[in-house]
């Protein structure tokens, strides 16, 4: 991800916006001391902020399911 100092940014805000949102691709804007911000799209944010189900069809997240004969049946 591309860094840029805030008084580079400042200077020149409608070019780094324009190079954000036509190569979608977010920048890093470095301020004074440690403050530090993402410049991305407006569409990427909202995706971003969508809830989504996909993480839960992970193989990670399927439950391990074993089967065992109940206690009470012998083989």
């Amino acid at each position: 991800m591309q860094k840029i100092d805030y008084l580079d940014v400042q200077s020149q805000l409608a070019k780094t916006m324009r190079h954000v949102c036509e190569q979608d691709t977010p920048v890093t804007i470095n301020g004074a001391g440690k403050d530090q911000v993402v410049m991305m799209p407006l569409e990427t944010f909202h995706k971003l902020s969508q809830p989504s189900l996909e993480p839960l069809n992970s193989p990670c997240f399927k439950p391990k399911v074993t089967r065992s004969a109940p206690p009470h049946i012998t083989g």
